[in-house]
Protein backbone atom coordinates (compact mmCIF):
# COMPACT_ATOMS: atom_id res chain seq x y z
CA UNK A 1 0.00 0.00 0.00
CA UNK A 2 1.15 3.50 -0.39
CA UNK A 3 1.90 5.76 2.36
CA UNK A 4 -0.29 8.05 -0.05
CA UNK A 5 -3.49 5.84 0.06
CA UNK A 6 -6.25 7.47 2.21
CA UNK A 7 -8.27 4.05 3.89
CA UNK A 8 -11.99 4.66 3.13
CA UNK A 9 -14.98 1.77 5.33
CA UNK A 10 -18.00 1.24 3.85
CA UNK A 11 -21.03 -0.44 5.74
CA UNK A 12 -22.75 -2.85 3.94
CA UNK A 13 -22.32 -5.66 0.93
CA UNK A 14 -25.69 -4.90 -0.92
CA UNK A 15 -25.58 -3.41 -4.05
CA UNK A 16 -25.34 0.06 -3.11
CA UNK A 17 -22.22 -0.79 -0.87
CA UNK A 18 -20.20 -2.99 -3.49
CA UNK A 19 -20.71 -0.18 -6.26
CA UNK A 20 -19.55 2.46 -4.19
CA UNK A 21 -16.70 0.78 -2.75
CA UNK A 22 -15.88 -0.08 -6.49
CA UNK A 23 -15.96 3.54 -7.52
CA UNK A 24 -14.16 4.35 -4.62
CA UNK A 25 -11.35 1.99 -6.17
CA UNK A 26 -11.87 2.41 -9.53
CA UNK A 27 -10.70 6.27 -9.03
CA UNK A 28 -8.33 8.03 -11.89
CA UNK A 29 -5.74 8.67 -9.10
CA UNK A 30 -6.15 5.44 -7.32
CA UNK A 31 -5.76 7.35 -3.88
CA UNK A 32 -7.73 4.94 -1.90
CA UNK A 33 -8.03 1.76 -0.01
CA UNK A 34 -11.37 0.54 0.83
CA UNK A 35 -12.52 -2.17 3.38
CA UNK A 36 -16.60 -3.53 3.14
CA UNK A 37 -17.70 -4.90 6.32
CA UNK A 38 -21.25 -6.43 6.20
CA UNK A 39 -23.64 -9.12 7.44
CA UNK A 40 -24.39 -10.14 4.55
CA UNK A 41 -22.30 -10.99 1.21
CA UNK A 42 -22.37 -12.22 -2.44
CA UNK A 43 -21.80 -15.66 -2.14
CA UNK A 44 -17.89 -16.43 -2.83
CA UNK A 45 -15.25 -19.56 -2.19
CA UNK A 46 -14.64 -17.26 0.98
CA UNK A 47 -18.18 -16.58 2.41
CA UNK A 48 -20.13 -19.94 1.77
CA UNK A 49 -19.67 -23.34 3.43
CA UNK A 50 -18.24 -26.17 1.41
CA UNK A 51 -21.57 -27.94 1.38
CA UNK A 52 -23.22 -27.78 -2.02
CA UNK A 53 -26.10 -25.27 -1.32
CA UNK A 54 -24.93 -22.05 0.02
CA UNK A 55 -27.14 -21.07 2.87
CA UNK A 56 -30.29 -18.84 2.15
CA UNK A 57 -29.61 -15.30 2.21
CA UNK A 58 -32.48 -13.48 4.72
CA UNK A 59 -34.99 -11.00 3.04
CA UNK A 60 -33.21 -8.22 4.55
CA UNK A 61 -30.57 -8.54 2.55
CA UNK A 62 -32.72 -6.74 -0.48
CA UNK A 63 -29.88 -7.06 -3.06
CA UNK A 64 -30.62 -11.08 -3.13
CA UNK A 65 -34.01 -10.85 -3.82
CA UNK A 66 -34.30 -8.29 -6.89
CA UNK A 67 -35.54 -8.92 -9.82
CA UNK A 68 -33.83 -6.51 -11.35
CA UNK A 69 -34.38 -4.83 -14.28
CA UNK A 70 -33.32 -1.34 -15.01
CA UNK A 71 -36.64 0.42 -16.11
CA UNK A 72 -36.53 4.04 -14.48
CA UNK A 73 -39.17 5.60 -11.92
CA UNK A 74 -37.33 8.86 -11.44
CA UNK A 75 -39.89 11.18 -9.97
CA UNK A 76 -37.25 14.22 -9.90
CA UNK A 77 -33.78 15.38 -11.80
CA UNK A 78 -31.35 14.05 -9.52
CA UNK A 79 -33.30 10.81 -9.75
CA UNK A 80 -33.21 10.49 -13.31
CA UNK A 81 -29.49 11.16 -13.59
CA UNK A 82 -28.68 8.58 -11.16
CA UNK A 83 -30.42 6.49 -13.21
CA UNK A 84 -28.75 7.21 -16.23
CA UNK A 85 -25.51 7.38 -15.37
CA UNK A 86 -26.38 4.13 -14.20
CA UNK A 87 -27.58 2.93 -17.50
CA UNK A 88 -24.32 4.29 -19.23
CA UNK A 89 -21.91 2.14 -16.50
CA UNK A 90 -24.14 -1.12 -17.18
CA UNK A 91 -23.89 -0.45 -20.90
CA UNK A 92 -20.02 0.39 -20.38
CA UNK A 93 -19.58 -2.73 -18.02
CA UNK A 94 -21.27 -5.32 -20.87
CA UNK A 95 -19.18 -4.14 -23.92
CA UNK A 96 -15.45 -4.09 -21.22
CA UNK A 97 -16.58 -7.50 -20.32
CA UNK A 98 -13.77 -6.79 -17.29
CA UNK A 99 -12.21 -10.27 -15.92
CA UNK A 100 -15.05 -12.46 -14.33
CA UNK A 101 -17.92 -10.90 -16.15
CA UNK A 102 -19.28 -13.76 -17.28
CA UNK A 103 -18.12 -16.29 -15.10
CA UNK A 104 -20.71 -17.95 -14.52
CA UNK A 105 -23.04 -16.59 -17.41
CA UNK A 106 -24.60 -13.49 -18.56
CA UNK A 107 -24.64 -10.96 -15.43
CA UNK A 108 -27.00 -8.05 -17.83
CA UNK A 109 -29.15 -9.53 -20.26
CA UNK A 110 -30.53 -6.56 -22.86
CA UNK A 111 -34.10 -7.45 -24.01
CA UNK A 112 -37.24 -5.62 -25.51
CA UNK A 113 -39.55 -3.87 -22.33
CA UNK A 114 -43.18 -2.81 -22.88
CA UNK A 115 -44.89 -0.60 -20.40
CA UNK A 116 -48.23 -0.47 -19.46
CA UNK A 117 -49.63 2.96 -17.62
CA UNK A 118 -52.99 3.14 -16.04
CA UNK A 119 -52.98 7.01 -14.63
CA UNK A 120 -53.83 9.94 -16.72
CA UNK A 121 -50.51 11.77 -16.09
CA UNK A 122 -47.75 10.10 -17.35
CA UNK A 123 -44.56 10.48 -16.51
CA UNK A 124 -42.58 10.14 -20.08
CA UNK A 125 -39.36 11.88 -19.26
CA UNK A 126 -38.74 8.79 -16.75
CA UNK A 127 -38.64 6.52 -19.93
CA UNK A 128 -38.25 8.42 -23.11
CA UNK A 129 -34.81 8.49 -23.23
CA UNK A 130 -34.22 4.59 -23.54
CA UNK A 131 -32.91 3.43 -26.98
CA UNK A 132 -35.99 2.39 -29.37
CA UNK A 133 -38.80 4.27 -26.67
CA UNK A 134 -41.36 4.32 -29.14
CA UNK A 135 -45.27 4.82 -27.97
CA UNK A 136 -47.70 1.94 -28.61
CA UNK A 137 -50.82 2.68 -30.95
CA UNK A 138 -54.29 2.87 -28.77
CA UNK A 139 -55.28 -0.35 -30.35
CA UNK A 140 -52.14 -2.42 -28.93
CA UNK A 141 -53.09 -1.19 -25.05
CA UNK A 142 -55.08 -3.85 -22.68
CA UNK A 143 -58.28 -3.05 -21.08
CA UNK A 144 -57.55 -0.42 -18.72
CA UNK A 145 -54.37 1.03 -20.06
CA UNK A 146 -54.50 5.09 -21.53
CA UNK A 147 -50.83 4.94 -22.37
CA UNK A 148 -48.10 2.38 -23.48
CA UNK A 149 -44.64 2.54 -24.94
CA UNK A 150 -41.80 0.46 -25.74
CA UNK A 151 -37.90 0.53 -25.60
CA UNK A 152 -34.69 -1.18 -25.10
CA UNK A 153 -33.26 -1.58 -21.86
CA UNK A 154 -31.35 -4.49 -19.68
CA UNK A 155 -32.20 -6.92 -17.07
CA UNK A 156 -29.66 -7.18 -13.70
CA UNK A 157 -29.52 -11.14 -13.65
CA UNK A 158 -29.05 -10.89 -9.54
CA UNK A 159 -27.73 -14.40 -8.78
CA UNK A 160 -24.91 -13.83 -11.16
CA UNK A 161 -24.38 -9.87 -11.37
CA UNK A 162 -24.04 -9.49 -7.51
CA UNK A 163 -20.92 -12.08 -7.02
CA UNK A 164 -19.61 -10.34 -9.80
CA UNK A 165 -19.55 -6.68 -8.36
CA UNK A 166 -17.68 -8.86 -5.27
CA UNK A 167 -15.42 -10.05 -7.49
CA UNK A 168 -14.40 -6.98 -9.54
CA UNK A 169 -13.95 -5.40 -6.15
CA UNK A 170 -11.82 -7.94 -4.90
CA UNK A 171 -9.64 -7.68 -7.93
CA UNK A 172 -9.50 -4.10 -8.02
CA UNK A 173 -7.55 -4.20 -3.95
CA UNK A 174 -10.80 -4.09 -1.68
CA UNK A 175 -11.30 -6.27 1.53
CA UNK A 176 -14.47 -7.48 2.81
CA UNK A 177 -15.44 -8.47 6.64
CA UNK A 178 -17.80 -10.45 6.80
CA UNK A 179 -19.23 -9.20 10.19
CA UNK A 180 -22.32 -7.95 12.25
CA UNK A 181 -21.41 -4.64 13.77
CA UNK A 182 -23.76 -2.86 16.20
CA UNK A 183 -22.17 0.45 15.71
CA UNK A 184 -20.56 2.18 13.45
CA UNK A 185 -17.66 3.01 15.34
CA UNK A 186 -17.45 -0.96 15.56
CA UNK A 187 -17.38 -1.29 12.00
CA UNK A 188 -14.10 1.43 12.21
CA UNK A 189 -12.65 -0.69 14.79
CA UNK A 190 -13.01 -3.92 12.81
CA UNK A 191 -11.76 -2.39 9.92
CA UNK A 192 -7.94 -1.67 11.20
CA UNK A 193 -8.13 -5.23 13.17
CA UNK A 194 -4.59 -7.11 12.43
CA UNK A 195 -6.33 -10.09 13.39
CA UNK A 196 -9.81 -10.49 11.64
CA UNK A 197 -10.18 -12.59 8.59
CA UNK A 198 -10.38 -10.27 6.16
CA UNK A 199 -11.25 -11.66 2.75
CA UNK A 200 -9.15 -10.34 -0.06
CA UNK A 201 -6.74 -11.24 -2.85
CA UNK A 202 -3.55 -9.92 -1.31
CA UNK A 203 -3.31 -10.90 2.23
CA UNK A 204 0.29 -8.76 2.58
CA UNK A 205 -1.63 -5.78 1.82
CA UNK A 206 -1.55 -3.41 5.14
CA UNK A 207 -4.04 -0.44 5.54
CA UNK A 208 -3.93 2.75 7.37
CA UNK A 209 -6.27 3.94 9.79
CA UNK A 210 -9.58 4.80 8.59
CA UNK A 211 -10.30 8.25 7.24
CA UNK A 212 -13.71 8.07 5.99
CA UNK A 213 -16.74 5.85 6.58
CA UNK A 214 -19.57 5.09 4.02
CA UNK A 215 -23.03 4.06 5.41
CA UNK A 216 -24.74 2.05 3.08
CA UNK A 217 -26.64 -0.88 4.69
CA UNK A 218 -29.72 -1.00 3.42
CA UNK A 219 -32.53 -2.00 6.47
CA UNK A 220 -29.21 -1.90 8.79
CA UNK A 221 -29.43 1.76 8.79
CA UNK A 222 -32.70 2.21 10.76
CA UNK A 223 -30.29 0.67 14.00
CA UNK A 224 -26.73 1.91 13.06
CA UNK A 225 -27.60 5.48 12.12
CA UNK A 226 -30.56 5.30 14.21
CA UNK A 227 -32.73 6.44 11.57
CA UNK A 228 -36.31 5.84 12.21
CA UNK A 229 -37.24 6.67 8.92
CA UNK A 230 -35.97 3.41 7.25
CA UNK A 231 -38.44 0.56 6.85
CA UNK A 232 -39.46 -2.36 5.50
CA UNK A 233 -41.35 -2.25 2.21
CA UNK A 234 -42.39 -6.13 1.78
CA UNK A 235 -41.90 -7.61 -1.97
CA UNK A 236 -43.27 -10.78 -2.92
CA UNK A 237 -42.25 -12.18 -6.44
CA UNK A 238 -42.27 -15.81 -8.38
CA UNK A 239 -39.25 -17.14 -10.31
CA UNK A 240 -41.20 -18.19 -13.37
CA UNK A 241 -40.21 -21.02 -16.01
CA UNK A 242 -41.84 -20.11 -19.58
CA UNK A 243 -39.31 -20.49 -22.55
CA UNK A 244 -42.11 -20.46 -24.79
CA UNK A 245 -42.86 -17.00 -23.77
CA UNK A 246 -40.95 -15.12 -26.40
CA UNK A 247 -41.12 -11.89 -28.41
CA UNK A 248 -43.38 -11.56 -31.62
CA UNK A 249 -42.36 -10.07 -35.23
CA UNK A 250 -44.15 -7.25 -34.40
CA UNK A 251 -42.02 -6.65 -31.18
CA UNK A 252 -38.98 -6.92 -32.84
CA UNK A 253 -36.77 -3.33 -32.38
CA UNK A 254 -33.51 -2.54 -34.12
CA UNK A 255 -31.44 -1.80 -30.50
CA UNK A 256 -29.27 0.51 -32.51
CA UNK A 257 -28.37 2.50 -29.47
CA UNK A 258 -27.43 -0.55 -27.67
CA UNK A 259 -23.46 -1.89 -27.63
CA UNK A 260 -22.26 -3.95 -30.51
CA UNK A 261 -21.46 -6.59 -27.93
CA UNK A 262 -25.30 -6.68 -26.72
CA UNK A 263 -27.42 -10.61 -27.20
CA UNK A 264 -30.94 -9.11 -26.92
CA UNK A 265 -32.92 -11.68 -25.01
CA UNK A 266 -35.90 -13.21 -27.04
CA UNK A 267 -37.72 -13.48 -24.05
CA UNK A 268 -40.30 -9.81 -23.53
CA UNK A 269 -40.09 -7.46 -20.37
CA UNK A 270 -43.14 -6.02 -19.13
CA UNK A 271 -44.63 -3.81 -16.40
CA UNK A 272 -47.91 -2.17 -15.27
CA UNK A 273 -47.36 1.48 -13.85
CA UNK A 274 -51.09 1.86 -11.93
CA UNK A 275 -52.53 4.38 -10.68
CA UNK A 276 -50.75 5.73 -7.70
CA UNK A 277 -47.67 5.47 -10.02
CA UNK A 278 -46.60 2.25 -8.77
CA UNK A 279 -45.36 -0.39 -10.87
CA UNK A 280 -47.46 -3.49 -9.42
CA UNK A 281 -46.93 -5.99 -11.77
CA UNK A 282 -43.74 -6.96 -13.74
CA UNK A 283 -42.37 -9.68 -15.49
CA UNK A 284 -38.64 -9.46 -15.70
CA UNK A 285 -36.66 -12.28 -18.34
CA UNK A 286 -33.68 -13.81 -16.32
CA UNK A 287 -31.91 -14.24 -19.51
CA UNK A 288 -29.96 -17.52 -19.94
CA UNK A 289 -31.25 -20.71 -21.95
CA UNK A 290 -34.12 -21.79 -19.51
CA UNK A 291 -36.61 -18.78 -19.81
CA UNK A 292 -37.15 -17.96 -16.16
CA UNK A 293 -38.71 -14.79 -15.23
CA UNK A 294 -39.46 -12.88 -12.09
CA UNK A 295 -42.46 -11.96 -11.88
CA UNK A 296 -44.55 -9.48 -9.36
CA UNK A 297 -45.09 -7.80 -7.07
CA UNK A 298 -46.20 -6.81 -3.77
CA UNK A 299 -45.53 -3.06 -1.72
CA UNK A 300 -46.50 -3.54 1.39
CA UNK A 301 -44.86 -0.99 3.83
CA UNK A 302 -43.74 -1.96 7.39
CA UNK A 303 -44.36 -5.05 6.88
CA UNK A 304 -41.48 -8.02 8.47
CA UNK A 305 -42.94 -10.98 7.61
CA UNK A 306 -40.44 -13.44 5.20
CA UNK A 307 -42.99 -16.36 5.10
CA UNK A 308 -44.56 -16.46 1.09
CA UNK A 309 -48.05 -15.85 1.19
CA UNK A 310 -50.11 -18.38 -1.44
CA UNK A 311 -52.63 -15.91 -1.61
CA UNK A 312 -50.53 -13.33 -2.79
CA UNK A 313 -49.08 -15.91 -5.23
CA UNK A 314 -52.26 -16.45 -6.68
CA UNK A 315 -52.81 -12.97 -6.88
CA UNK A 316 -49.78 -12.17 -8.78
CA UNK A 317 -49.88 -14.58 -11.43
CA UNK A 318 -53.54 -13.22 -11.95
CA UNK A 319 -52.51 -10.15 -12.84
CA UNK A 320 -49.40 -11.25 -14.74
CA UNK A 321 -51.43 -13.28 -17.00
CA UNK A 322 -53.72 -10.42 -17.67
CA UNK A 323 -50.84 -8.38 -19.35
CA UNK A 324 -49.26 -11.59 -20.48
CA UNK A 325 -51.25 -14.72 -20.74
CA UNK A 326 -47.79 -16.40 -22.87
CA UNK A 327 -46.41 -17.11 -19.41
CA UNK A 328 -49.09 -20.07 -18.97
CA UNK A 329 -47.63 -23.58 -20.32
CA UNK A 330 -49.37 -24.04 -23.21
CA UNK A 331 -48.43 -28.24 -22.71
CA UNK A 332 -50.88 -28.13 -19.33
CA UNK A 333 -54.51 -28.38 -19.67
CA UNK A 334 -56.40 -25.36 -18.46
CA UNK A 335 -58.31 -25.11 -15.69
CA UNK A 336 -61.52 -27.07 -17.15
CA UNK A 337 -63.83 -24.20 -18.32
CA UNK A 338 -61.78 -21.45 -17.74
CA UNK A 339 -61.25 -20.61 -21.28
CA UNK A 340 -58.22 -18.42 -20.56
CA UNK A 341 -55.23 -18.94 -18.07
CA UNK A 342 -55.15 -19.48 -14.78
CA UNK A 343 -52.84 -19.30 -11.96
CA UNK A 344 -52.28 -23.15 -11.80
CA UNK A 345 -51.26 -23.17 -15.43
CA UNK A 346 -47.88 -21.38 -14.98
CA UNK A 347 -44.78 -23.27 -13.85
CA UNK A 348 -43.68 -21.55 -10.51
CA UNK A 349 -40.09 -22.89 -9.66
CA UNK A 350 -39.73 -20.47 -6.43
CA UNK A 351 -41.61 -17.85 -4.28
CA UNK A 352 -39.21 -15.21 -2.88
CA UNK A 353 -39.85 -12.79 -0.29
CA UNK A 354 -37.53 -9.28 0.01
CA UNK A 355 -37.22 -6.17 2.52
CA UNK A 356 -37.05 -3.54 0.00
CA UNK A 357 -34.99 -0.58 2.27
CA UNK A 358 -36.82 1.99 1.98
CA UNK A 359 -36.76 5.31 4.21
CA UNK A 360 -39.64 8.24 4.71
CA UNK A 361 -38.56 10.84 2.86
CA UNK A 362 -36.20 9.37 0.23
CA UNK A 363 -32.96 9.07 -0.17
CA UNK A 364 -30.13 9.94 2.50
CA UNK A 365 -26.84 10.77 0.72
CA UNK A 366 -24.85 12.96 2.50
CA UNK A 367 -22.21 13.74 4.41
CA UNK A 368 -22.77 14.06 8.73
CA UNK A 369 -20.92 14.49 11.75
CA UNK A 370 -16.84 13.02 11.50
CA UNK A 371 -16.68 9.89 13.39
CA UNK A 372 -13.54 10.24 15.69
CA UNK A 373 -10.99 11.33 12.45
CA UNK A 374 -13.40 9.38 10.13
CA UNK A 375 -15.40 11.59 8.26
CA UNK A 376 -18.48 10.30 7.40
CA UNK A 377 -21.08 10.17 4.09
CA UNK A 378 -24.71 8.69 4.32
CA UNK A 379 -25.77 6.64 1.06
CA UNK A 380 -28.68 4.69 1.98
CA UNK A 381 -32.63 4.53 1.72
CA UNK A 382 -33.08 3.62 -1.65
CA UNK A 383 -35.88 1.10 -1.80
CA UNK A 384 -36.65 -0.96 -4.80
CA UNK A 385 -34.62 1.48 -7.09
CA UNK A 386 -31.22 0.43 -5.53
CA UNK A 387 -29.99 -1.48 -8.57
CA UNK A 388 -31.12 1.10 -10.94
CA UNK A 389 -29.74 4.19 -9.09
CA UNK A 390 -26.90 2.05 -7.84
CA UNK A 391 -24.07 3.85 -9.85
CA UNK A 392 -25.61 6.93 -10.15
CA UNK A 393 -25.58 7.11 -6.29
CA UNK A 394 -22.09 5.64 -6.18
CA UNK A 395 -20.41 8.11 -8.13
CA UNK A 396 -22.65 10.99 -5.92
CA UNK A 397 -20.98 9.08 -2.95
CA UNK A 398 -17.64 9.44 -4.79
CA UNK A 399 -17.42 13.31 -4.70
CA UNK A 400 -18.74 13.21 -1.39
CA UNK A 401 -15.40 11.21 -0.15
CA UNK A 402 -13.40 13.02 -2.34
CA UNK A 403 -14.66 16.79 -0.77
CA UNK A 404 -14.61 15.20 2.74
CA UNK A 405 -10.98 14.40 2.54
CA UNK A 406 -9.73 17.72 0.50
CA UNK A 407 -9.39 15.38 -2.54
CA UNK A 408 -9.86 16.74 -6.09
CA UNK A 409 -13.05 15.38 -7.87
CA UNK A 410 -12.50 13.23 -10.88
CA UNK A 411 -13.83 15.10 -14.22
CA UNK A 412 -17.32 15.86 -14.90
CA UNK A 413 -18.43 12.84 -17.23
CA UNK A 414 -15.96 10.40 -15.53
CA UNK A 415 -17.53 6.88 -14.31
CA UNK A 416 -15.01 4.01 -13.43
CA UNK A 417 -11.47 4.89 -14.31
CA UNK A 418 -11.33 1.77 -16.23
CA UNK A 419 -14.31 2.67 -17.98
CA UNK A 420 -13.06 6.06 -18.80
CA UNK A 421 -10.18 4.12 -20.67
CA UNK A 422 -7.59 5.81 -18.84
CA UNK A 423 -6.48 2.60 -17.09
CA UNK A 424 -6.06 -1.24 -17.94
CA UNK A 425 -8.90 -3.12 -17.17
Amino acid sequence: MSAAKRHIVVVGGGVIGLSTAIALLDHLSSRYDVTVVAEDLPDHPSTTSPSPSPSKPPASYASAWAGAHHVSDAKTEEELARDQVTFDVLKRLHAARPPGFDEAGEPIVWNHQVEYFEQDRINRAAVEWYPDYRELDPSMLPPGACFGCSFSTCTIVVPLYLPFLFRLFLARGGRALHARVTSLEQALSLAESRTADFICNDTTASFAAPSALVVSPGLGARALADDEAVHPVRGQTLLVRAPWCTLSERDTVPNADLPRTAAVSPWPGLSRCNEEGFRDVYVIPRGGADGHFIVGGTRLPHDWSDEPREATTRDILAQALRYMPALANPHRSLTAGAGEAQPDDVDVVAVNVGFRPARSGGVRLERGPSLGQAQVVYNYGFGGVGYQASWGAALQCRDLIDDALGQARAPRGSTLASLDGRCQL
